[in-house]
């Protein structure tokens, strides 16, 4: 197969530092101008100035310069060096050549000493030096065999080769067989294979050699980081002032979020969640942060969250040299389908689930803030103490913690091992003086490792004297009925949104799944209408209808199976439905060896 060879050149350009940079040059003779990328003029560190203008390229396509600087660019071969301007642009081409191929063995080509000696090898592109750099640095040598082989032009920089190279090479179209697999896995509530790697196994093993327990019977934990975190992490404290300082600009235009912020931070630090920094440690991360509204929260209206994926100087973050740990949570429909099996139901969350895990001192380093409670007072350095959301290992070593808490096998780890979504506990008993056993049991296997449960809500008034209001899965469930009941009762404000919302309930509270809805969006999109609005008035179609008709199914089905403490039964609803029709399938499976199916 042909290609076209485009004269490439490895040059020294000269950084704000004194010291030369290799960079990769593309000569073009056809540019009245020469570029630099953005990446390239960030790691030459050299002062630029404003540039208001445009380049323009083929088909009179027009992209923004980001400024213009002046290098100092020198041969790898002689002593040579020119300065030019050249233009920033973010991106200049693709990389050349296409596809890497074998370098030929070329006889007419032996002793010369190329421009590019890689010019087989597919890399990016920093410079493209235009018709002004070319006619300084061209010579009068040149080499040339025939039509089928590209030519060799001496140059100041090396000689340059362009022109045609045979490659042999086949573009391969591959499947992503793995988005497929997961696809078909989505409802498969089977056991999952335990395919850990070398790094989830190093990770394992590290919680379990250095995690230690306070007297208090609080954990003690280490952060998995990658060997090579010492001479990759850069310099990050600079970022995270200018983030900070971002952040007190924010606090005077809107001071309800100032006070809320403040006391937020102030609760981190009085209960011990985060220290004073004295020390300044060569190894040092500093977490940005910002805060994140949650209006519909019953405990905080904001969450102060920590971005352990910012860039440092070296264009790592903490995160990128962290190990995340093998994915320890249990699959959510899994959790609700053994949830529903019982008549007295009831969900509580484990408060600061992250922040109750301490951190080892010696990786705290790893989680430096910025901070201060007025801006008249001097920028502080302060260290997070526990295990902190927004660092890639956060969930694996909070869950590897609640199964430390397990251990002991008794009825209430027993839950924990099963019935554990994130901080949520969801679980029941087939009555009520068992469900209150049960939740004494979790009370006190949660405090004896520093977690407090709060936040229980039954379907049992006497089991917690609160309306059941489930937003653990999003739904909102009646007190007496137990019964999913979608509210149709504004037609007009009914739209996509609400669509959309209450198969998301179906499907997760594993009642009704309003597979017919479908066929109902395809019409309403059909008309074009925006997602926000209202849906166009009710036409005699069965869209109306369905939902109603699946209210009538939804209050004579109760939300939880019907079972009892000897005889639990597993049922796995499954639909089918064309544009006209839908059925729904409850198979029930008996321990016993048995199973039936209803139709509906």
């Amino acid at each position: 197969m042909t290609d076209i060879l485009l004269a490439t050149a490895q040059v020294n350009v000269l950084g704000v530092d004194g010291t030369y940079k290799t960079m990769r040059a593309l000569i073009d003779q056809g540019s009245q101008t020469s570029i630099i990328s953005e990446n390239a003029a960030q790691q030459l560190g050299i002062h630029r100035r404003r540039c208001k203008g445009s380049i323009f390229g083929i088909g009179a396509k027009e992209s923004n310069c980001k400024g213009v600087m002046t290098i100092t660019i020198a041969s790898k071969h002689n002593e040579f060096t020119m300065n030019i301007d050249v233009l920033i642009m973010k991106t200049l081409i693709n990389k050349l050549p296409n596809q890497s191929f074998t370098k030929p063995s070329w006889q007419f080509l032996e002793n010369i000493q190329f421009a590019d000696p890689e010019f087989n090898q597919s890399r990016p592109v920093d410079l493209l030096l235009g018709a002004e750099v070319y006619s300084e640095i061209i010579l009068h040598g040149i080499i040339k065999e025939d039509q089928s082989l590209p030519i060799a032009q001496q140059t100041q920089l090396g000689w340059i080769l362009c022109g045609n190279v045979r490659s042999y090479y086949c573009n391969v179209v591959l499947n992503n067989c793995d988005d497929i697999k997961r696809f078909w896995e989505i409802e498969d509530l089977t056991e999952q294979p335990d395919n850990q790697s070398r790094e989830d196994l190093y990770c394992i093993q590290q919680y379990q050699t250095e995690t230690k327990r306070q007297p208090d019977g609080r954990y003690v934990v280490r952060l998995p980081m990658k060997p090579e975190v010492k001479e990759l992490l850069g310099e990050s404290k600079s970022k995270a002032i200018a983030q900070f300082h971002q952040l007190e600009r924010k606090f005077g235009k809107n001071s309800q979020i100032a006070a809320d912020y403040k006391q937020f931070m102030n609760e981190y630090f009085n209960l011990g969640h985060m220290k004073l920094s004295h020390n300044n440690q060569p190894i040092e991360y500093f977490l940005p942060h910002h805060c994140v509204i949650r209006s519909e929260s019953t405990t905080s209206a904001i969450r102060v969250v920590f971005n352990g994926s910012a860039k440092t100087s070296t264009g790592h973050s903490v995160n990128d040299l962290m190990y995340s740990g093998p994915n320890l949570q249990l699959d959510l429909l899994s959790v609700i389908i053994k949830w529903r099996q019982y008549k007295v139901g009831y969900v509580a969350d484990a408060e600061k689930m992250f922040r109750q895990i301490n951190l080892n001192e010696e990786d705290q380093q790893y989680q430096k803030i910025i901070w201060r409670d007025s801006p008249n007072n001097p920028l502080s350095q302060y260290q997070l103490t526990t295990v902190t959301y927004g660092t890639k290992a956060a969930p694996f070593l909070a869950l590897m913690t609640m199964k430390q808490l397990d251990k002991d096998k008794t009825e209430a780890a027993k839950v924990l091992e099963n019935n554990l979504y994130m901080d949520d506990v969801l679980h029941g008993q087939h009555n009520l003086e068992s469900a209150k056993k049960i939740k004494g049991q979790l009370i006190e296997l949660f405090n004896a490792g520093g977690f407090n449960l709060r936040k229980w809500k039954s379907n049992e008034t006497d089991h917690a004297d609160i309306r059941w209001e489930l937003k653990t899965i999003g739904d909102k469930i009646d007190q007496v009925k137990n019964n999913t009941k979608p509210n149709l009762e504004d037609e007009e404000s009914f739209n996509y949104h609400d669509v959309h919302h209450y198969i998301a309930i179906y499907v997760l509270a594993g009642a009704i799944l309003l597979t017919c809805l479908a066929y109902g969006v395809r019409r309403i999109r059909a008309r074009v209408q925006p997602r926000a609005e209202a849906l166009p008035p009710p036409q005699p179609q069965p869209r109306t209808r369905h939902i109603a008709d699946h209210q009538y199914h939804s209050e004579n089905n109760p939300c939880f199976s019907v079972s009892d403490e000897y005889n639990s039964v597993n049922n796995h609803p499954s639909t089918s439905a064309t544009n006209h029709l839908y059925a729904r399938v409850n198979k029930v499976k008996h321990p016993n060896s048995f199973s039936f199916g209803v139709v509906e």
